[in-house]
C-alpha cells in the first residue's frame, strides 16, 4: 500500500491515473504528503502532520517502547500513551497496537492497581470498656534472643492503649497465640466475676 501511495504522491501523472489506487486511498490522498523522503499523514488539515510508520513490527515496537517504557514515558496508560505516540507517528490500527502493548507491559501489570472498586475503610467502633476490644499484631525479623525467638506478639487495649508484649518464635501458630493471650493478658487484665451467693 505504501509503495503505491509514495508513487502516487511523487508523480502527477500517476496521481491523476486510476492505476493501483483503491477508491478509499484516492479519497484520502489529500491527507498524505511526501517531504524530505518521509511520508506524512494529517487526519485534519489543522493538525500537525505525523510520520507514517511502514509495516515494520520492530520499528513500531521500538517507538512504543520509547514512548511508554523509558523514564520519560513513565509507563502511562493506554490513552496517554496513544496521545503521545499519535502526535508524532501514524500507522493503521495504531490505537489497537498501543492498547495491546500497554496491556502486555510486564511492569504495568505488576504495579498498576486493580480496576475493581475497593471497599472504603471503615472505622472501628469506639470501645466502651477496658480490654473489651483488643488489637493484636506480630513483629518478626528481630535478632534472636537466647531461646531463639525472633518475634514479638503485641496485645493492645484499644481504650487505654495499654500494651502487653510477649516474645515468640517465627513458627508460632493460632493455638500458641491463644495460650499466650490467656497466660499474659487475660491472667492480669480480665477478672472473671463469678459470684456465688447464698442467702440463708
Amino acid at each position: 500500500m505504501w509503495v503505491v501511495l509514495l508513487r502516487a504522491l511523487g508523480s502527477e501523472e500517476f496521481k491523476n491515473s486510476d492505476k493501483e489506487l483503491s477508491r478509499r486511498l484516492r479519497a484520502n490522498l489529500h491527507r498524505y504528503t511526501l517531504e524530505g523522503g518521509l511520508l506524512y499523514y494529517s487526519p485534519d488539515p489543522e493538525d500537525e502532520p505525523r510520520v507514517v510508520v511502514p509495516h515494520d513490527e520492530d520499528l513500531k515496537y521500538r517507538i512504543l517502547y520509547e514512548v511508554h517504557d523509558t523514564p520519560v514515558g513513565g509507563h502511562l496508560g493506554r490513552e496517554k500513551t496513544y496521545d503521545s505516540v499519535s502526535t508524532m507517528y501514524w500507522w493503521p490500527k495504531l490505537y489497537k497496537w498501543v492498547g495491546a502493548y500497554v496491556r502486555t507491559c510486564e511492569a504495568c501489570r505488576r504495579t498498576k492497581s486493580s480496576p475493581h472498586a475497593v471497599a472504603p475503610l471503615a472505622s472501628l467502633p469506639v470501645p466502651t470498656g477496658c480490654w473489651q476490644p483488643i488489637s493484636m499484631d506480630f513483629v518478626f525479623g528481630l535478632p534472636k534472643d537466647k531461646a531463639g525467638n525472633t518475634g514479638i506478639v503485641v496485645f493492645v487495649d484499644r481504650l487505654s492503649k495499654m500494651a502487653h508484649l510477649a516474645v515468640v518464635p517465627d513458627t508460632i501458630n493460632g493455638e500458641g497465640t491463644a495460650l499466650l493471650f490467656l497466660d499474659r493478658v487475660a491472667h492480669y487484665t480480665y477478672m472473671l466475676w463469678l459470684w456465688v451467693t447464698s442467702r440463708r
